[in-house]
């Protein structure tokens, strides 16, 4: 059975749309296997649709991994190669891809040590995205293995540096459109596209998005999550997000930030508030977190911002 664990976030309204309530079952089995020798999983306690964990193991001769509840999918970083018994494919070499579907088991065995990362997810961002680009025939891909895909490989490779980022670490608003657009390029893959035809952006302009604004503006020192600015905009989360881009030339998370920073740097310079408040009032994960970017903004420390 799944470990149940208690999140970090501790209500709905803050978890993400397809978030997972309790730890992904492929996590247990990789417990079973392999004991404490088990990397941390993140994202699953801040509530993101696709927690991620980056691995390395030597799998040995064979290793079976029975079907989930979920999907998984392995993108190849390095070290030798992995091959699943099931596929007649290549062996899985640094950027290949993979994907085991919810309920199919899995024999793998690896030439030495082997690095990789896994993303968990549940069906329902796959028909998310699938409605974004009205195609229904693919949105339950089949098993694969070792398939190569730069674009993808590239999205793939983004999210787990994103996830893995201790410095800036990165917020849920921008992980959950990072995960759509993964998602989007699972359903271009399985339907054999180079590129998607997604569906008809309607045409917003600044203007109509002055409910998201203000709400992102009153929200500034919370935790927001894509699903909830979507939801005051009446669209779907991954058709909000290119909406939004489209609207005002940057991500929700973009422009999230920036606000952020915006706040940040008016405060400094025009209240005496604690720089440590300052930093947990505007919505940043840390005072170091806030420094960084501030820095990044106006070539000054916020301490040294404070004494101009």
């Amino acid at each position: 059975m799944p470990q149940t664990v208690a999140l970090g976030c501790q209500n709905e309204a803050i978890m993400g749309l397809h978030a997972f309530v309790s730890e992904p079952e492929h996590c247990e089995i990789y417990r079973t296997l392999f004991g404490d020798n088990v990397p941390k999983l993140f994202g699953f306690e801040e509530g993101w649709n696709v927690p991620a964990s980056r691995h390395r193991h030597n799998l040995g001769k064979e290793q079976s991994f029975d079907g989930v509840d979920h999907y998984v999918l392995t993108l190849h970083l390095g070290g030798g190669g992995a091959r699943r018994s099931e596929f007649h494919a290549p062996m899985a070499r640094t950027g290949a891809i993979s994907l085991q579907r919810p309920g199919s088991p899995a024999i793998v065995s690896s030439q030495g040590e082997v690095e990789y990362a896994h993303l968990y997810f549940r069906q329902g961002l796959l028909c998310e995205a699938a409605d974004e680009i009205g195609d229904d025939k693919h949105v339950e891909p089949e098993d694969f293995f070792a398939q190569t895909d730069p674009m993808l490989s590239k999205d793939i490779e983004a999210y787990v540096l994103r996830a893995l980022d201790p410095d800036n670490p990165p917020s849920s608003l921008e992980m959950d459109g990072r995960a759509y657009i993964i998602a989007l390029g699972l359903l271009r893959l399985g339907a054999n596209l180079e590129e998607p035809s997604l569906r008809e952006l309607d045409q917003v302009e600044r203007e109509d998005l002055k409910p998201v604004l203000s709400e992102i503006e009153a929200r500034l020192g919370e935790q927001i999550r894509l699903s909830e600015l979507a939801e005051t905009a009446r669209l779907s989360p991954c058709h909000f997000s290119r909406v939004f881009k489209s609207a005002l030339g940057l991500t929700p998370a973009q422009y999230v930030q920036n606000r952020r920073v915006d706040r940040a740097v008016s405060l400094l310079r025009n209240t005496q508030e604690p720089i440590s408040s300052i930093a947990f009032n505007t919505g940043f994960s840390s005072q170091s977190h806030m420094g960084r970017l501030v820095k990044e903004a106006v070539g000054v420390t916020p301490a040294q911002l404070r004494r101009a």
